[in-house]
């Protein structure tokens, strides 16, 4: 072997060991955040408390009106509008009830199925 060829390949292994021990040593990618940021003027719910987990957007209803939630059931939320109303425990806008205001966010307390359109500030 010559000098040349034993030299390149000291350094090719110098190399891989540096990009390994880097890769062993390197952060770790930082995790996203556990949900998306709610955007302005809209209404979120999360899947999990803390407004974590899969969030997805409520769009508004009439007054009175109960809708049911496809991908539910929510235990947190941020609304960013002007919505209000009720999200309900149970299916039909029925058992334990949680009050929502506009630009408001909390944890609801429970795993809301339903939510009831309603104004809860008049």
């Amino acid at each position: 072997m010559t000098t040349t060829n034993r030299r390149r390949m000291a350094v090719t292994a110098v190399l891989g060991a540096a990009v390994a021990s880097a890769a062993l040593v390197a952060p770790a990618p930082a995790l996203a955040s556990a949900a998306a940021p709610c955007p302005a003027n809209t209404f979120c719910m999360y899947q999990g408390a803390g407004e974590s987990g899969g969030v997805y957007s409520l769009p508004a209803g009439a007054l009175g009106s109960c809708r049911g939630f496809n991908f539910g059931p929510y235990q947190s939320y941020r609304n960013n509008s002007t919505i209000e109303g009720y999200f309900f425990e149970s299916a039909g806008c029925t058992g334990r009830a949680k009050p929502v205001t506009r630009n408001s966010a909390a944890n609801i307390g429970f795993r809301a199925t339903t939510f009831r359109f309603a104004c809860v500030s008049c």
